[in-house]
């Protein structure tokens, strides 16, 4: 678990759900040579972001990706001099709570939370409410019902609409709607559950579903994905298509398809491409991953902090996401060369929005990486 690090006069949090791990190193660029230029601009002419530290509540450090989310942010806020914290809620209701709690004792300015639907965290979001304090939802989307708690803005992808996705793409793949459809759900949070529900609606839309679906214990990811995943192949023979609500799902479930002589027989479709998967894919495994452009989400937030905290500028409606970009489902053939780690690897899309923000704020060199 990371460590909270004192902070700065006006402080900002940002809420992670889905986990903290350390993610491959290859494919990270420094944006302290994208931001130079910008900083030689007349410092008369552009406004100064102020001093803020950004919190982040990650909900698993079982999961890679939301590691690179939060070092995306983090890379994104890095040019405004902006700090930045990390707290691991470790998938644990009772942690959750401890990290809102702390953060709030620290008198910050947002709270925004990363695949956490809201249930998650009732008193953290009360507690926020009497400080003042406007909460904000970064990379999926809130739980029904619960978008209201979000008054700071939703930035991420719709969940459902990322699941149907899926389940359209398997609908319109002739080789893998006629194998049986498998995987893992995630029914106690809402970044797992709510992709889960959209591929199930999009596969019955064609008269598909799952022949075998099976929840997962959110404290325990990898020793009930290990053990759900045996099951399934046991009771499952010849070809199938095993559906993940997890980017931590590939590096638990392929060891299980190769100790079972079932690596050939699987077709994995698993979410985001974190740089471990990638690898993976790479190296010749059998896997199609579910991505889209997070980045755009945290160009998104910070373009609100930027006017909410300088400007008064109201903060986005939390009924619906800023701007979805869409998610779409790619096999390793379709992704950059190397050295680059992901379908849309942040640096080129941040070089060219630091020039935009270089026309108005202060920047300043920064050495923090990000897939």
């Amino acid at each position: 678990m990371r460590t909270l690090k004192g902070s700065a006069v006006a402080a900002v949090i940002v809420v992670a759900v889905m986990g903290v791990a350390v993610g491959a190193s290859s494919g990270r660029t420094t944006i302290r040579s994208l931001v130079s230029a910008h900083t030689k601009a007349s410092a008369a002419a552009l406004e100064s972001p102020g001093t803020r530290t950004i919190g982040i509540i990650i909900s698993t450090g079982a999961s890679e990706n939301v590691d690179v989310w939060s070092q995306e942010v983090k890379a994104v806020i890095a040019p405004f001099g902006w700090k930045t914290e990390v707290c691991d809620g470790q998938g644990l209701q009772t942690k959750f709570e401890s990290c809102a709690e702390t953060f709030v004792s620290q008198k910050v300015s947002a709270i925004v939370t990363m695949g956490l639907g809201g249930p998650e965290i009732p008193t953290g979001f009360q507690e926020a409410a009497k400080a003042h304090i406007p909460v904000m939802a970064f990379g999926t989307s809130a739980n029904p019902g619960y978008a209201k708690d979000f008054t700071g803005g939703v930035y991420a992808d719709n969940i459902v609409t990322m699941g149907c996705a899926t389940g359209n793409y398997i609908a319109s793949n002739p080789t893998l709607r006629h194998q049986p459809i498998i995987g893992t759900d995630l029914s106690a949070d809402w970044a797992g559950h709510g992709y889960v529900l959209g591929v199930k609606r999009c596969l019955a839309e064609h008269g598909l579903k799952y022949t075998d679906l099976r929840d997962t214990n959110f404290a325990n990811l990898p020793g009930s994905i290990t053990s759900d995943a045996q099951a399934m192949l046991q009771k499952t023979r010849g070809k199938v298509t095993f559906v993940d609500f997890c980017d931590c799902g590939p590096s638990i479930v392929e060891p299980v398809f190769a100790h079972a002589g079932r690596s050939k027989d699987v077709t994995l479709i698993t979410r985001y491409d974190d740089p471990t998967t990638v690898n993976m894919m790479r190296a010749g495994d059998n896997i199609l991953v579910q991505t889209t452009k997070i980045w755009q989400h945290a160009f998104d937030m910070v373009n609100a902090m930027l006017a909410h905290f300088d400007h008064g500028t109201p903060w986005p409606p939390n009924s619906k996401t800023v701007y979805d970009p869409g998610a779409g489902v790619y096999g390793i053939k379709q992704f950059p060369p190397k050295p680059a780690t992901r379908e849309f690897p942040l640096a080129p899309a941040l070089k060219k929005q630091l020039k935009i923000w270089g026309k108005t704020w202060k920047l300043v060199p920064s050495s923090v990486t990000a897939p």
